[in-house]
């Protein structure tokens, strides 16, 4: 059963199982899905004022003076420019450019050591994925997994390069995992618990 934000969800069975199994399963499993729910019951409009995790750490978002011409991190505050531009926009064009200038360089390193190169990276706003690695060996992540801790990023990278080298998760694969990031497992548990809250933060409208 997979739950995609903000309220789909989904579930794989064998065919032609009962429609009753399928109920008693959904209800078994009600205090997962209102959990998962829930994390995702607060939209946050991005905008002056509000915080905003990025590299895990929270960022005020404020104006920049009028000499400020890109987004920029200054301490604690992410400045965004005061020309009239969407504050969403501004900080979600930040992110995407932030995690291109991140993801890109480890995406490399780590096909390096594998000896295997993939012919391109895209970054998107994905719901049911963090990432994903083609047949043909194109690479995909969230944009939004700038906002989680570096570590955790480092691993989804990790993982989706492993699958240069193998496209199923069986054994051989989280051992190439585990060659390229180490302790990986609770950074997938941070993945499978605490990713859903990154899609909190709305980038329109605002």
């Amino acid at each position: 059963m997979r739950f995609s934000p903000p309220d789909k969800l989904s579930l794989s069975c064998p065919i032609g199982i009962s429609n009753k199994l399928i109920e008693d399963f959904v209800s078994r499993n009600e205090n997962w899905l209102i959990d998962k729910k829930s994390q995702i019951e607060s939209k946050v409009n991005i905008g002056v004022g509000i915080e905003i995790p990025f590299k895990g750490k929270l960022f005020s978002i404020c104006r920049g003076d009028h000499l400020l011409k890109a987004c920029k991190i200054d301490e604690e505050k992410l400045l965004v420019v005061n020309d009239g531009k969407e504050v969403g926009l501004q900080v979600r064009n930040f992110l995407i450019k932030e995690i291109k200038e991140t993801a890109t360089p480890l995406a490399l390193r780590f096909s390096k050591i594998l000896g295997e190169n993939f012919k391109s990276i895209k970054f998107k706003d994905t719901k049911s994925r963090w990432g994903s690695c083609t047949s043909d060996k194109a690479l995909m992540l969230s944009w939004r997994l700038i906002m989680a801790p570096e570590d955790v990023l480092e691993y989804v990278v990790a993982h989706e390069v492993a699958h240069l080298k193998h496209m199923d998760h069986g054994v051989k694969f989280w051992e190439t995992v585990k060659t390229l990031c180490e302790d990986y497992k609770p950074l997938r548990k941070w993945v499978r618990s605490e990713g859903i809250t990154l899609f909190n933060y709305n980038f329109s409208g605002t």
